[in-house]
């Protein structure tokens, strides 16, 4: 992923989900980071909706255990523990209890699939415009 997209894939984590930043008392900016850092981290294959050359939404995909791409999940694991240390969270051990939360498979699920949707995202006001747009037709 591009730094500039990048840059917009935080907007779109920070404006749709807390992301931790409630309970750590972190900015909403820097949890949008850790958590993107972690998606780049497990993501195999993204799928992106641009229009106008912004980036509008996203989609990831991780296989269970993979060992593809190891230098890229080594690359952005070391950012994202780099992000951890920012003297901005102000409860640590909050942000990681929050982040294992939302990770879940239920047991007899995962025998099905090998791997998991890591991440869907499609900008808000781009949502309610083809809301409106279905809608009124």
């Amino acid at each position: 992923m591009k730094y500039k997209d990048m840059k917009r894939a935080v907007l779109l984590l920070e404006n749709e989900w807390n992301l931790g930043a409630k309970e750590s008392g972190a900015p909403k900016r820097l949890c949008a980071w850790i958590y993107l850092m972690e998606i780049l981290e497990e993501t195999e294959q993204f799928v992106y909706y641009k229009e106008n050359g912004k980036l509008i939404g996203f989609a990831g995909y991780s296989k269970w255990n993979s060992k593809k791409h190891l230098l890229q999940k080594k690359f952005y694991n070391f950012i994202r523990k780099g992000l951890y240390k920012s003297k901005k969270i102000k409860d640590l051990k909050a942000l990681k209890e929050y982040e294992t939360n939302y990770d879940y498979v239920p047991k007899n699920m995962q025998n099905y699939f090998d791997g998991e949707l890591s991440i869907l995202i499609l900008d808000k006001s781009y949502r309610d415009s083809v809301k409106s747009f279905m809608e009124n037709k």
